[in-house]
This record gives C-alpha cells, sequence and structure tokens, in this order.
C-alpha cells in the first residue's frame, strides 16, 4: 500500500514540475539574481547595475527588476484570433490600446486562458509581475526609443472585474496582463504604470 502511495505522490510531482518547469525556472533565475550574495559578487565584476537588453527595440519590454524581456507583437486583434498561439510568440499589444507615449492606456497582455500546457509556456518570467511595487520601472521599447513608466498600482480579479483597467484614459498609461497564480490563468493579474515624464 505504502508503495502505491508513494508511487502516486511521485507521479504527481512530475506532472506538476513538467507542466510548471518554465515559472519555476523564472522563479529560480530570479532568486540567483536577487541573492544579495551573488548579486554583490556580479556587480564587484561588472561595476554596473543590472540593466537587460530588450529583444526588439522596435517594440518591445524590460522589467529589470523581475529579470523580464520581450517582444511585443504590435496591434493584433485578440478577439478574434487564437491569443494563446500568438502570445508563444512574445506578448501582445491589444489592437485597440494606445502606443508608448500617446496620451491614453496601452494594453500590454503577456498571459490569457487557453491550452494550460502551452499558456506555462508563453511568457513564463512575466508571470512574476506580482512583483513589482508602486515606483518600480518597466521600460517599453518603440522605434528605437525607450519610455519609462513607473508602476502605480496592481489588481487581481476575474476578467469582468478588471475590463475598467483596460478603459480608454487621458493619461499616458500602461496596463500589463498576466495570470494569478503564476503559471496559471485562475485570475488575472493586471499592473497598471504611468509614463515618466
Amino acid at each position: 500500500m505504502r508503495f502505491i502511495v508513494f508511487g502516486i505522490f511521485f507521479i504527481f510531482i512530475g506532472v506538476f514540475v513538467f507542466f510548471f518547469y518554465p515559472v519555476l525556472k523564472a522563479e529560480y533565475s530570479l532568486f540567483v539574481l536577487d541573492n544579495d550574495h551573488f548579486r554583490t559578487q556580479i556587480l564587484a565584476v561588472q561595476k554596473t547595475i543590472r540593466q537587460l537588453t530588450p529583444v526588439d527595440e522596435q517594440f518591445g519590454i524590460v522589467i529589470n527588476k523581475i529579470g523580464a524581456t520581450g517582444k511585443i507583437l504590435d496591434s493584433v486583434d485578440y478577439n478574434g484570433s487564437p491569443l494563446e498561439y500568438t502570445l508563444l510568440n512574445g506578448l501582445v499589444h491589444q489592437s485597440d490600446s494606445a502606443y508608448p507615449g500617446e496620451v491614453g492606456n496601452m494594453v500590454i497582455i503577456s498571459q490569457t486562458p487557453g491550452d494550460w500546457y502551452k499558456y506555462t509556456r508563453s511568457n513564463p518570467e512575466f508571470y512574476l509581475v506580482y512583483k513589482l511595487k508602486p515606483k518600480d520601472i518597466i521600460q517599453v521599447f518603440y522605434r528605437g526609443n525607450r519610455y519609462d513608466y513607473e508602476v502605480l498600482n496592481s489588481y487581481t480579479g476575474t476578467e469582468k472585474q478588471l475590463k475598467s483597467y483596460t478603459a480608454v484614459s487621458n493619461q499616458k498609461l500602461l496596463t500589463l496582463i498576466s495570470g494569478w497564480p503564476p503559471g496559471t490563468t485562475f485570475f488575472q493579474l493586471v499592473v497598471q504604470a504611468k509614463l515618466t515624464e
């Protein structure tokens, strides 16, 4: 009987690690980068603060605090397309939202409900946006220019509850949408930031 229980336990652990490996890897990578002793050694060698290189300066995003960088796919109409497949190639800029530097609300989607196996592999480092706090910086690159957005706050809820945060604005806002808890999309996590002038 004990062997059956142990067998079921190890199968469960194996399945969990298999599906959530990208998210666990992102958490581990951030732990290594944020470990004080390790970071002190790295900074002593580099003499600089960690600064990630954008994947795409034509339309990309960098969040140094969580070690995340990604390409943003421009103007994808996610209402009629399979967003979970598009997200395997990068983050998605909501087609009816503003662009960097413009007045309005720029909405960027990093995860969405869909094929469970696939969405744990789509932009896994962006599940770590829950670690962002007010005044943290999100960098958006667009047509060779860099735009710094300062985090204002974050919210967790269902899609209906958070719909107001993707609405049009008369400010220069960035709204980043991810899944919550990390590695799932039971709820949506929305981080809002404002362009620093």
